[in-house]
């Protein structure tokens, strides 16, 4: 409720330009660079008055309000110092080629964490001094295609070699049969002369494998020119680069330019029409992407038709006009009497052009996710320029960062798995990857599911050390059965039903009710799971496609009924769990499928959960239906929770049960 509030008041940034109040104009970029940052005024009255003559400071009153907000109002800010201060995106390196950010810090205030971002960017034509602060200007970009863009290239990949150790790290256990079967190889020097001679070579599991580029693109709905059985012989003398499509030819000329050999695409290094093949390169894909020494992504197109570069000339995604939410241009004066001109800026959510990351068919593409998790480093090909993104920061080719991506890059994952606790990488799995991410994106093959994302999994078992069941981890398992599908729910779907317990079994968006506001609460597992069986459809891949699962779970089963709460608008239908006997609401459910208007459910307590915070009061449940036939036997039929004590209280003694799930 608190993040739709935060939503719905994201028109009230949006501020008429009154001028700057003198606090406002003093800010210093030094000050802003200093580890304390810029004292501001405090929180409450004080800002509040400033606010009138003021938009900055209208501004900052707007967020420490919702600094109060976040925490249900509980808190108040009066009184609490608001500093701004510069963040690098490579902090830890000076001279660092990346952006800056200001924060929002209220550091006297200890029980509210909050920080806003604004983007900064200096609007200056001339060498400005806030560029050795890490505040860069506003570059006006060529062609991806152009020489200038080439030497952009260049120097982010020299940069992050030289001042980031840790994107040359390995982060998942490996050994040399985890690299790829085949490179294609640039001028090989047994081709005569051509400049675009091409081949395949192949790598043994002892071969010393050499660095390489790696190629994330969209394949479109017409079959690229690949590999197969009968021209596999061939490619390994030359393949014949007219037959490629522009977006495979683009990739050879990039990685020439960039002074590479080697380069790795999908459809030239695995054998298409070879199941066997296919199934072995798969496996090894998150390591295929892990070790390359750069990952190309192909953003701006959407067949491989396409090409990687842009064919028209760009100004700026974002100009500091259209899509900016808030904007204040400030002059400082250094120590040294020299002059910069900063500009901070808070863009809204919907910039008047596409993002160029974030909406394009590659991120709708399931495959692709694992893809730029597990690289390095991303070098990414947009429609208005260069993008650049590795575990260490992101920068566009203009200096203007577009997307809402304010901390982390996806290369960085690897590294943040490490500083987290169990219950805190369980809601990076479920949250930040299944609901916000993978979920959202499309499969030809409903069957991929698990494939597709089979690298990442890879790499979240070796920090869990927990048996993997079909998308859902063992670990703290009663969370994860708690999924419920997101939006309208369909009939009843048998296609794709097993397991029926685990959110691959369902098409769309999933969503769990563990926030990142819960993670600090108490949690009472009810449930024990007895044993469990997973068949695999390939058992050389362990994370990878599923042809059924049971589990056997020890649980407290009570007979209750589900209702539908009919609405005007469909999307706003209800289901309510209620007490027969006692005619009264018990909590909400959310179905798998829809019904007509009630119906009965077996339903098994998961978990409870209690708020440290305001004592808040939670029971989860799987509402499940027995299958005819098998006395014990149960498919999911969708969730429902009971938030009262009371409630939960009244459904009396809790006997315990053995069920089967399937």
């Amino acid at each position: 409720m608190v993040e739709h509030d935060l939503e719905a008041n994201e028109a009230d940034c949006e501020l008429p330009p009154i001028g700057l109040c003198e606090t406002c104009r003093s800010i210093n970029i030094q000050a802003l660079a200093s580890s304390r940052g810029f004292k501001h005024l405090a929180a409450g009255s004080a800002l509040q008055q400033s606010a009138e003559r003021c938009s900055l400071c209208q501004h900052l009153a707007h967020y420490t309000k919702q600094a109060a907000g976040l925490h249900n109002g509980k808190h108040f800010a009066e009184g609490c110092t608001v500093r701004l201060k510069l963040k690098r995106y490579c902090a830890e390196v000076a001279g660092s080629s990346f952006g800056a950010v200001a924060e929002i810090l209220f550091d006297d205030y200890k029980p509210v964490h909050f920080q806003h971002d604004f983007f900064a960017v200096n609007t200056t034509t001339k060498v400005d001094p806030a560029i050795a602060f890490g505040v860069l200007p506003i570059i006006h970009v060529t062609k991806t295609s152009s020489k200038k863009s080439f030497g952009t290239a260049r120097s982010w990949i020299n940069n992050c070699l030289k001042y980031h150790p840790q994107c040359s790290q390995s982060f998942l256990k490996s050994n040399s049969s985890d690299q790829p079967r085949r490179l294609v190889e640039l001028h090989p020097a047994s081709c005569p002369s051509p400049n675009n001679s091409i081949r395949l070579i192949e790598l043994s599991d002892t071969s010393r494998c050499p660095k390489y580029i790696a190629l994330s693109y969209c394949w479109g709905y017409r079959k690229s020119y690949t590999t197969t059985k009968d021209n596999v012989g061939l490619h390994m003398h030359q393949i014949p680069y007219a037959k490629l499509p522009a977006t495979l030819k683009d990739a050879v000329l990039i990685c020439k330019k960039l002074g590479m050999k080697y380069l790795w695409i999908d459809a030239l290094c695995i054998i298409q029409d070879c199941s066997i093949d296919i199934g072995n390169e798969v496996a090894k894909m998150a390591m295929i992407y892990h070790k390359a020494w750069l990952t190309v992504s192909v953003d701006i197109s959407k067949a491989s038709t396409e090409g990687c570069f842009n064919d028209v000339r760009k100004r700026n995604l974002l100009t500091l006009e259209d899509g900016v939410g808030f904007k204040a241009e400030i002059s400082t004066v250094l120590d040294n009497g020299s002059k910069s001109r900063l500009c901070l800026f808070a863009p809204v959510a919907t910039f008047s052009n596409p993002d160029t990351i974030q909406a394009t068919a590659l991120t709708a593409r399931a495959w692709t996710f694992q893809e730029q998790v597990l690289s390095r480093r991303v070098l990414h090909y947009t429609a208005y320029g260069l993008v650049w993104e590795c575990r260490a920061g992101f920068i566009s080719q203009d200096n203007i960062l577009h997307w809402d991506r304010s901390a982390d890059t996806l290369p960085r994952l690897p590294m943040k798995l490490s500083a987290l606790s169990n219950i805190e990488i369980l809601h990076v799995w479920y949250n930040e990857i299944l609901t916000m991410s993978y979920s959202l994106r499309k499969l030809t093959f409903a069957s991929d599911k698990l494939p597709a994302i089979s690298a990442v999994a890879t790499l979240f078992q070796q920090h869990l050390q927990s048996p993997y069941l079909a998308g859902i981890w063992l670990k703290n398992i009663e969370i994860g059965l708690s999924w419920q599908i997101f939006g309208r729910p369909k009939s009843k779907d048998l296609e794709n039903s097993h397991p029926s317990w685990s959110w691959i079994s369902r098409t769309g968006i999933v969503t769990w009710p563990i926030s990142k506001y819960h993670l600090d609460d108490e949690f009472i597992t009810l449930i024990e799971i007895e044993s469990f069986n997973i068949s695999l459809k390939n058992r050389d891949v362990p994370l990878g496609s599923v042809t059924s699962g049971t589990l056997v779970i020890l649980g407290s089963l009570k007979l209750l009924r589900v209702r539908k709460i009919p609405a005007e608008d469909e999307r706003y239908i209800r289901y309510e769990l209620f007490d027969e006997r006692a005619r009264r609401k018990l909590g909400e459910a959310v179905l798998d499928f829809d019904i007509e208007d009630e119906m009965e459910f077996h339903c098994l307590a998961l978990f409870s959960r209690v708020s440290n915070l305001s004592l808040g009061f939670l029971v989860s449940f799987l509402l499940l239906s027995p299958i005819s036939g098998k006395p014990g036997v149960y498919t999911r039929s969708g969730v429902a929770q009971i938030d009262e004590v009371g409630s939960w209280k009244s459904l009396g003694s809790h006997k315990t049960s053995r069920i089967t799930l399937s």
